[in-house]
Order: structure tokens, then C-alpha cells, then sequence
């Protein structure tokens, strides 16, 4: 087994162009200008080229040394540091700016093994330990420079980068099946929750009904010894510490509503955005969320994904009260007085299935991602320091 080799970043670059940032000033947009690529064009290894920056011809002739061509890699050095990207085929003639290196590799090596390197979580942990500044961080060139990496040699280097390319497909393949799954389940929402698509069996009007009618208010409180719940616009109700922010809840919470398992949750100044949920369990939410509770003539599930229908958030939004949208609410007062055609519980129960059936392959497909994300991680980490090494003339 060969000895693992570990040089610095530099060693990686063509000599005819070192690593360097680019213009400090593009200034404002220009029609028809050079582009120039910020770190906010650069996200999930890629450059989103639709929304460039274009500065004029002389500032470019200014900053020749940082111009960039197709197959350059970009690392993000100021701001959010450590992205990387792969400057695409389109991008014939185009610049940066100080936020960002370009690294031109040289022929004795490969793009798309220092592409996934540059990833690493020892490259990253690397440029995270030399990040300085007060307002806005950074990391300095001569920095970038001495990042060390493992450097195989060239046939090893585009073995490992054909093995974690074949997981990037992978994953971006799960991706766009998780897109396709939303907008199948969009576009199944607007059909079945507005009745322009019925299943066998089902016919007749639907009644308009107010929700009040459907619908009556929990306002229970004194519930301590419950789970602390919070309510989302995207997973609904959910585990307090499952949301991912610091917990700014009251410390006494005797004033926190009792929300049961089948009750539906909403927040009241934000119902007007679709923050609301069915709960699958009991615990307490905070006194801005109203919890209302359902009749035998609705059910719970079909209401949750009725409440989410872009027109029926649009009617949540005019009833709303309050003088501006920071203080908008809509009180369940409000809400009982709201009026939606409603279909019989029989066919809400077989709508709320169908829509059921595509979450539940959403889920599946997330699921998928993650955990092919999770083993690309793992492999990273195993060869791009050497833990494993990958023999050239064995099958990806």
C-alpha cells in the first residue's frame, strides 16, 4: 500500500496562473458587461449563472490576473468561506471578486478530485481555523495557498472522483424525484381539494360550510407536565427541540395551550402564510398559536392539507386583522366566521389518503437522500485522507 502523501494547495495550481481573488469594486450592473461571479452565485457546488453581476470592460482590463475560464475552480474566501464550484462550459469570459479564489489546476492533476478535496471536512475544518475578521470573515491567499490535501497520484485522483461523482447522480437523481413528487402533490391538491377532480363513487355538491361549524376552539391551559410543541409552515407540528433555533419560550407555561393528537394548530399571526398543522401527539404550544379541534364532520388530516392550498391561504390572509402585516392575526373568532365548500367526511377521508400516499413518497425519497448523502460523507472522509485507497484498474 502506498504511503499517503499530504502537499499544500498550491502545489495542485498551473504555474502560468496562482491562486488569486478578483475585483474589489465591479461597481453597478452594466447591460451587456463582463460577468462576475459572487459567492451568492456559487451554492451546492455550482454556479447559478442566471443572476450574474456584469461590470464593465475596463474594470476587467484591470483585473486580468482573476479572469476565469471553463473548468477553473472558485472557493469562496470572504463571508460564507468554503464553497466551491466548477466554472461551466458557458462561462467563457467572466471575472470574480475578492470574496472568491480562482484555482486553475495544472495538467499533472485533476479538476474534479480538488473539486471534492476542497469539500473535505479536513480541507473545510482548515479554511474554518484560518477564517479571521470582525464584521465580515475571511481567509487571506497566502492562506488558500497552504491548505494541505491528500495528493495521490493523477490515475488515483480521477479514480476517487469517478467513484463520488457516481454518488453525486445518485443523489441528484433522488433529488429530482423528490421535485417531481411536490409538484405531482401540488398540482393533486388544487385538483382534489377544489373538487375539479372527483374519485369513483363520490358525486353530488359540496356544502359551504363555515368553519365554525367544523370546527371549535381548545384553549386549555395549566398543562406543564407536557411536551413543549412548536408549529411550522413545513412539517407541521413538531418537537420543540426538533426545530433548529434556540428555544425563546417562557419559562412559566402555565399560560401554554393544551393541543391534542387530531387537533389542528395554527399560528395566529402567521396564518395568513400557511403556518399550521395536524398534531400527531399531545403536548403544549405557546399562547400565540390558536388550537382548534375538530367535528365528526371534518376531518383533521384533510383540513391540514386544505389550509395549505394557496387560495385558502389567500382567504386566511383577508380575514386577517391588524393595520400592517407584522401585526396581522387571525383570532378564531375571525376564523369560525370563514366559509369553504366542504365534501362529505367519506370523500375528506379518501382525499386526505391520496394526498397521504405522495407524502409518505416525498418521505421515502428524502429518507433516500440523506442517507446517500450521509454514505458520500463517509467515503469523502475515507478517501481524501487516505484511510482508503481506491485501486485504479478496479470497476467504480
Amino acid at each position: 500500500m502506498a504511503v499517503e502523501v499530504f502537499t499544500k494547495l498550491h502545489d495542485f495550481v498551473s504555474n502560468t496562473a496562482p491562486i488569486c481573488y478578483g475585483i474589489l469594486k465591479p461597481g453597478l450592473h452594466v447591460e451587456k458587461g463582463v460577468p462576475v461571479v459572487k459567492v451568492k452565485n456559487i451554492q451546492s457546488g455550482q454556479i447559478n449563472t442566471s443572476d450574474l453581476l456584469r461590470t464593465t470592460q475596463e474594470i476587467d482590463d484591470q483585473y486580468k490576473r482573476s479572469r476565469i475560464q471553463p473548468g477553473d475552480l472558485l472557493l469562496t474566501i470572504r463571508g460564507s468561506t468554503g464553497r466551491v464550484a466548477i466554472v461551466p462550459a458557458e462561462l467563457t469570459s467572466a471575472n470574480i471578486t475578492q470574496d472568491t479564489a480562482r484555482i486553475r489546476v495544472s495538467s499533472d492533476d485533476s479538476t474534479e478530485y480538488l473539486f471534492y478535496a476542497l469539500q473535505s471536512e479536513r480541507v473545510q475544518q482548515q479554511i474554518f481555523l484560518n477564517t479571521v475578521g470582525q464584521a465580515v470573515k475571511g481567509i487571506n491567499i497566502s492562506e488558500v495557498k497552504k491548505l494541505s490535501l491528500l495528493h495521490p497520484p493523477l490515475p488515483e485522483q480521477q479514480k476517487i472522483a469517478k467513484i463520488l461523482q457516481t454518488w453525486d447522480r445518485a443523489i441528484a437523481t433522488t433529488e429530482k424525484l423528490i421535485d417531481a413528487s411536490k409538484q405531482q402533490k401540488k398540482a393533486l391538491m388544487q385538483q382534489l381539494l377544489t373538487g375539479k377532480k372527483r374519485f369513483a363513487g363520490f358525486e353530488g355538491e359540496w356544502e359551504l360550510t363555515a368553519l365554525g361549524d367544523v370546527f371549535g376552539e381548545r384553549r386549555e391551559t395549566e398543562h406543564t407536565e407536557l411536551q413543549l410543541l412548536s408549529i411550522t409552515s413545513g412539517e407541521g407540528v413538531i418537537n420543540r427541540s426538533e426545530v433548529g433555533r434556540k428555544d425563546t419560550s417562557n419559562l412559566d407555561k402555565t399560560k401554554y395551550k393544551r393541543i391534542c393528537a387530531g387537533d389542528i394548530g395554527y399560528n395566529t399571526m402567521r396564518m395568513w402564510q400557511g403556518v399550521s398543522g395536524v398534531s400527531p401527539v399531545e403536548g403544549i404550544v405557546s399562547p400565540a398559536y390558536t388550537v382548534i379541534t375538530p367535528t365528526p364532520s371534518i376531518d383533521a388530516t384533510y383540513a391540514s392539507y386544505l389550509f395549505k392550498l394557496p387560495l385558502v391561504v389567500s382567504l386566511f390572509e383577508r380575514n386577517s386583522q391588524g393595520l400592517v402585516s407584522d401585526t396581522w392575526n387571525l383570532k378564531f373568532k375571525h376564523f369560525s366566521k370563514i366559509q369553504m365548500a366542504l365534501p362529505s367526511i367519506e370523500e375528506q377521508v379518501k382525499i386526505a389518503s391520496a394526498l397521504g400516499t405522495v407524502d409518505q413518497q416525498i418521505k421515502a425519497a428524502k429518507e433516500r437522500a440523506e442517507h446517500l448523502s450521509s454514505e458520500k460523507k463517509s467515503l469523502m472522509q475515507q478517501l481524501l485522507t487516505g484511510k482508503r485507497r481506491v485501486k485504479v484498474d478496479e470497476a467504480a
